[in-house]
């Protein structure tokens, strides 16, 4: 039987010390569950954290292990070290692990579904690991309506709990920072997302952003475009920047903190 105060186990690709929408998603998640005190701790065992990672001090976080093997064994490992009532599962491709552990220690699971990677049918071993869940949680209706169209789950169980956005992000006068990024006459775009070498990762559609960039300088638009974030697929868009021509027009920034936008 689950105790009143549950100890929760996240297996996660990144959390704190990581970098993205998915680690920062992860973060605001266990942080907001900390906080309310309906658990009494988390343990985060993440893939990734190439930051100093600076979880609250009701969290706990392992070292990152980034090979599959080497993380499969340390989140077993960290599993029986100690109590766990709840897994929650970052991520639907690591949701058979997730799975496991919470059969061997006869604890409830969650499984985060994000997007893309919930969109097409996943593999047999990720379906069964979803439909086992005790609660799939989405961040649209888009990912939960795409969820229940392959998981035999009832619907009760898939829930919507959107991104969210910080305080910090609440839109202010920003004519102080406009001048250090381009120039004030130009109409700016804007894309803040990571940028992966792999067709699927390529929806975001930065290359189509930056294919469209002559067609509108030709309609009289005076445009630059300001790229966020991280990925080894930079090259392949500053090279496609290049080639039609719209160099200077196409920023890439890299990771920027909050307050350098």
């Amino acid at each position: 039987m689950m105790r009143s105060s549950p100890a929760m186990l996240a297996i996660v690709t990144d959390a704190f010390g990581g970098r993205g929408g998915i680690a920062q998603y992860n973060r605001d998640f266990l942080g907001a569950l900390a906080e309310s005190g309906e658990v009494s701790s988390i343990t985060v065992v993440p893939r990734l954290a190439p930051d100093p990672p600076l979880p609250p001090k009701t969290i706990h976080q392992t070292l990152a292990r980034s090979g599959r093997i080497a993380y499969s064994i340390a989140a077993l490992r960290t599993a029986w070290s100690r109590p766990v009532d709840i897994v929650f599962c970052g991520h639907l491709f690591m949701a058979p692990l997730a799975a496991l552990i919470a059969r061997l220690k006869g604890a409830k699971l969650i499984v985060q579904t994000h997007g893309i990677e919930a969109w097409p049918r996943p593999s047999r071993l990720q379906r069964a690991a979803a439909e086992a869940a005790d609660l799939v949680l989405c961040v649209s209706r888009y990912t939960r309506a795409a969820v229940l169209s392959w998981a035999a789950i009832t619907p009760e169980r898939v829930l919507v709990l959107p991104n969210t956005v910080r305080e910090a992000f609440t839109p202010g006068d920003g004519s102080t920072l406009r001048p250090a990024r381009v120039h004030e006459s130009k109409r700016v775009l804007l894309t803040v997302g990571r940028m992966d070498d792999g067709q699927r990762q390529r929806y975001k559609g930065q290359d189509r952003v930056i294919a469209a960039i002559p067609f509108l300088v030709a309609k009289g638009y005076d445009i630059d475009y300001l790229i966020v974030g991280e990925g080894d697929d930079r090259e392949r868009l500053e090279d496609l920047a290049h080639n039609v021509g719209v160099s200077e027009r196409v920023h890439f920034l890299g990771a920027v903190e909050l307050q350098s936008l």
